[in-house]
Order: structure tokens, then sequence, then C-alpha cells
């Protein structure tokens, strides 16, 4: 069943995220299963959203890509301390509509 995962991070500039994106390659090639990704500025923190076909999709890349580490190694380049994990969430999703292409 696809799941969402929602993580508010504090400390995090959109520019860093944009940048573990293209060090991941996920602007070239998105990860196996990965159905969205998308993220915001929120007061003092950045909202990161991804809609996976399961979560077993999402483990797999988590497990061979590390996304945190390289966000960490990111911030650290620009002198930032690690993003402060304000809130996660995980949901099965119940109902999903894509367009057909």
């Amino acid at each position: 069943m696809a799941i969402m995962i929602s993580l508010t991070l504090e400390g995090v500039p959109i520019e860093a995220e944009e940048e573990v994106n293209r060090r991941l390659g996920v602007y070239q090639h998105a990860p196996a299963g990965l159905i969205v990704h998308f993220a915001y500025q929120v007061p003092d923190a950045l909202r990161i959203v991804t809609i996976w076909a399961d979560e077993q999709a999402h483990d797999a890349f988590d497990e061979v890509n590390d996304p945190p580490q390289v966000l960490a190694g990111v911030l650290a380049e620009r002198g930032l301390q690690p993003p402060r994990l304000v809130s996660r969430e995980v949901v099965e999703i119940q109902a999903l509509v894509l367009p057909v292409s």
C-alpha cells in the first residue's frame, strides 16, 4: 500500500534540500517506487513530503543512499548545524489518483 512521509526539519534552507536531491541523482532518475516528492518552507522550518508505492521502496532507497547523512554533509559544508527534526509522520494512503500519461 502507498505511504506518505512528511518531515518537518528546522535549520534546513530549501537550497540545501535541492542540493541533496542533486547529489542523490533524483532529478535525473526518480528512485524506484517514488510517486511524488515535494518540499516547501514553513515558519522556521522546511517540510518535505514524499509518497512511495510502499514502505519497502522507501526503505530500500534510504538504506542505499542515507539521505539524512547526505543532508547533514550538505549543511556542514555550508557551516550549518545538523537539522532538528520537528515532526515525522508516516501514513498509509487510502486513495491516490494519478493522471494517465
